[in-house]
């Protein structure tokens, strides 16, 4: 008996379904629904003019906030950290603590927003740190502590000094120092220092400056103790006459017939000819004392602990000038050093030959170099992206996702201009992070719109009216989820909280951006590209 066989299997029409994807199998059996065409998107996707006005606006405000956004190397930060400190010269450590760093503690005790108060004492002076709750207004809580602490003032003993409240503040670092020399003796290099000084604490983004070197100026009075018995003075009496003259008292106003002038009493000496003039007593007969009738007055150089000299290589080293320049809250660093530098040009050029001055250092060169590394990480992004895109995807693909990087940028800028966000080192790190993050949106549009219009059953705009009908809730997912695992960095309290706090805000903004114009713009301009026909001559 013949062996049965089996007839070989044939594929037929009804069995390609079994060897095709997923993905084919469910782009076959698309078909469009005419109520897409209500949608939101729909909108920007038949009025492409209204997605150009919001690219021409987004790169408008962009390069304006950008251009406006404070520059600097550290976040702005203020510290809620406030020091009481108070002098009683004289006074051993325990006596500080049973005489002044109590009382002041005492007196502090009820304040509101206080997280932790400490303190130190030591010979003649009473440190008493406050630490306020970062979340509470630090003006308002400064300003409480000062009451406070000049209501406590007048418990202290009569010999203590008032007294002082100082806010800590990240902010004091010098954004320029210089060493300032010339061809002077100590004073005269002091003086012209001072004018200096005087000149660059007048540009709006300048806090204060603070010179050290130099000569300064001290009068020195050595009694004569035989005139001293033959008036019959004592030192104490003579310095007290010299108190009581070195003063400036206001003397009311005196009122015209347009304008009221303030007048007031300047007794205060400011040379030796006149420190020596000072009356200190009148004899029996009725005859003037002057200081200088019982003592010796000179004007020296007060005596120097630190010595400040400046030399560069091959050169003699010479007595020189620190000039360090501290920036105000929100002001921008490349614009004040500008302005400083520009001002020491002019007041150098006015002082004698030879007169110079040499930048230590500058925090504008550290952020002119940090901004030189996020233009040459952001270009060689988008070319690397375009790259990569136009060899895997194609051309108009790669255009789509290239414009979505630096539109994204410009919305960031944007809201950081609005929230006070600075540009410093940390929201340049979220940026360049970012980079990696904020083309993923685009390219998940342009690749799935293309393989939608290979079907060939869709025009551009129904393909990119399904790919986002399709991929609407997978894009906002994979965004959200990205943002959500940097939002708990906000959640950080106390002083680090406040300074790493510009890495989520920027890196959610950007991402957030991302989506946005994934949806808005880039879909429309793919669907408007897919109707323009590169050929070889457009390129020629």
């Amino acid at each position: 008996m013949d062996d049965l066989q089996t007839p070989p299997q044939v594929d037929t029409p009804e069995t390609p379904s079994e060897h095709h994807s997923s993905d084919r199998l469910y782009l076959d059996r698309l078909t469009f629904n005419p109520a897409l065409r209500k949608s939101i998107l729909n909108f920007f996707v038949t009025n492409f003019r209204v997605v150009v006005l919001l690219i021409i606006a987004l790169t408008i405000a962009g390069v304006y906030s950008f251009l406006q956004l404070p520059r600097e190397s550290n976040p702005e930060v203020k510290i809620p950290i406030a020091v009481v400190a108070t002098v009683y010269p004289g006074a051993s450590p325990a006596d500080i603590e049973e005489l002044v760093t109590k009382k002041i503690e005492t007196g502090i005790s009820g304040l509101k927003n206080v997280d932790t108060v400490t303190s130190q004492s030591s010979n003649s002076l009473s440190a008493v740190t406050v630490e306020f709750d970062a979340k509470a207004d630090l003006n308002d809580s400064i300003r409480s502590l000062r009451d406070a602490v000049n209501s406590t003032a007048k418990n202290l003993p009569s010999d203590a000094q008032d007294p002082i409240v100082q806010e800590v503040s990240i902010d004091d670092t010098p954004i320029w120092e210089a060493s300032f020399t010339g061809p002077m003796d100590g004073f005269a290099l002091r003086d012209a220092a001072d004018d200096i000084k005087d000149e660059l604490e007048k540009i709006p983004g300048v806090r204060k400056v603070t010179i050290s070197g130099g000569d300064q100026r001290e009068f020195d009075i050595s009694y004569d103790p035989a005139k001293l018995a033959s008036y019959g003075l004592t030192v104490d009496q003579a310095n007290m006459a010299v108190k009581a003259t070195n003063l400036a008292v206001p003397g009311g106003t005196f009122q015209g017939a347009h304008y009221d002038f303030p007048v007031r009493t300047d007794g205060r000496f400011y040379t030796a000819e006149a420190l020596a003039q000072i009356p200190i007593m009148h004899t029996p007969q009725g005859a003037m004392v002057f200081l200088s009738d019982i003592a010796t007055v000179r004007e020296t150089a007060i005596k120097k602990t630190v010595l400040s000299r400046f030399g560069n290589v091959g050169q003699t080293s010479q007595p020189n000038i620190t000039i360090q320049v501290v920036k105000k809250t929100g002001g921008s660093i490349l614009n004040s050093v500008k302005e400083v530098q520009a001002r020491m040009d002019d007041a150098v050029s006015r002082l004698p030959k030879g007169t110079s001055y040499h930048v230590i250092s500058s925090a504008a060169d550290q952020i002119d170099k940090d901004f030189t590394q996020l233009t040459h990480d952001f270009l060689l992004t988008i070319i690397l992206v375009f790259s990569i895109l136009f060899l895997i995807v194609g051309l108009k693909e790669a255009l789509v996702a290239g414009l979505a990087m630096p539109l994204v940028f410009f919305a960031t800028f944007t809201v950081m201009l609005i929230t006070g966000t600075s540009l410093n080192f940390l929201s340049l790190f979220a940026l360049i992070l970012s980079l990696g993050l904020l083309v993923d949106d685009a390219i998940v549009v342009v690749s799935a719109t293309k393989q939608y219009l290979n079907t060939g059953k869709f025009t551009p705009e129904e393909a990119v009216l399904l790919v986002l009908n399709d991929f609407k809730i997978v894009l906002l997912t994979t965004t959200m989820t990205t943002v959500w695992a940097f939002l708990p960095l906000l959640s950080a309290s106390g002083i680090i909280g406040e300074y790493i706090k510009s890495i989520p805000i920027t890196v959610s903004v950007t991402l957030i951006a991302s989506l946005g114009i994934a949806l808005f713009i880039n879909h429309p301009l793919a669907a408007v590209l897919e109707r323009i026909r590169f050929t070889k001559p457009m390129f020629i």
